[in-house]
């Protein structure tokens, strides 16, 4: 029965065009003319073995090939959509944050821009969390920091490594909210204010580390912490821009490096890094120039 004479006309699957179906079906149609000729040439080979398959019959299977690979791409692209591209290692995976805009999550080693994702951004809360699954009943102090560096990778000055002791730079740009002794409630355990329009020019990378307060002492180490996580809000609006949320690998380290805020030409953009030192904060501080 031809459509259109009594027979309903078949619609698409849920989330595929007119167009995904009959890409699907001429991939289908090729294939199967591909296959053909495959069985072709092997029956020419039964019927005189000693025969070599010739270069044209090749030929024409590879280009036969080809066009079934590219209706099979073209099919997919129809049902999955137009590609989306990854910029500079970030994974394409976004998430609803706090506020209206899509929040980016972040792989190990991605990066994305903050300025692209809010484009009138002159302020950001990088906020920082954990939680402790000591058995011992022992205190667990997370601290969070903040420095400030040149593009040498080291702090422009001392009074530029922000922690607990010293919760603000001297120009005010970069502020501590204060510390969580415990780590302890749901959400966020610590908040760093960045005045991103107020930042000197000298400064082009702020490195945010957390470390365990005393852990040699306590015998304590990353490994005993889960659900770590860092992510940068927009200050103005509440909505989150992006996340790293840390694995769970990190079994002697003290002190850990989460991400970084940096400029890139005129932009501001954020490196999720997540690099674990068993040196603790004074390693930490060290390896950024600052005199400890």
């Amino acid at each position: 029965m031809t459509v259109g004479e009594g027979e309903p006309r078949s619609e698409p699957a849920p989330g595929r065009s007119r167009s995904a179906v009959d890409g699907l079906g001429l991939a289908a149609r090729l294939r199967a003319e591909v296959f053909e000729a495959h069985a072709e040439a092997v029956r020419a080979v039964a019927g005189d073995p000693g025969a070599p398959l010739g270069r044209d019959l090749v030929e024409l299977l590879a280009l036969q090939r080809r066009i079934a690979d590219l209706a099979d791409r073209l099919a997919a692209d129809e049902v999955a959509g137009p590609p989306r591209r990854e910029d500079d290692g970030e994974r394409i995976h976004r998430s609803h944050g706090e506020g209206s805009s899509m929040s980016v999550s972040l792989a190990k080693g991605g990066n994305v821009s903050l300025s692209k994702q809010a484009p009138n951004l002159t302020k950001v809360a990088v906020a920082l969390g954990w939680d402790v699954r000591s058995t011992t009943g022992a205190d667990f102090d997370l601290d969070a920091s903040a420095m400030a560096c040149g593009p040498n990778q080291r702090v422009v000055s001392d009074k530029h490594f922000v922690f607990y002791n010293n919760l603000r730079s001297p120009e005010g740009a970069i502020e501590h909210t204060g510390d969580n002794l415990t780590g302890a409630g749901e959400g966020d355990d610590e908040v760093i204010n960045v005045d991103l329009a107020a930042m000197p020019p000298t400064i082009t990378n702020i490195f945010f580390p957390v470390s365990i307060y005393e852990a040699e002492t306590r015998r304590q180490a990353f490994g005993q912490v889960r659900n770590a996580y860092i992510r940068v809000i927009d200050a103005v609006t509440g909505s989150e821009l992006t996340r790293f949320d840390l694995s769970e690998d990190a079994s002697t380290e003290t002190a850990m490096v989460f991400g970084e805020l940096y400029r890139h030409g005129n932009e501001w953009k954020f490196r999720a890094i997540g690099q674990g030192y068993a040196s603790g904060l004074a390693g930490i501080a060290r390896d950024y120039g600052v005199n400890v």
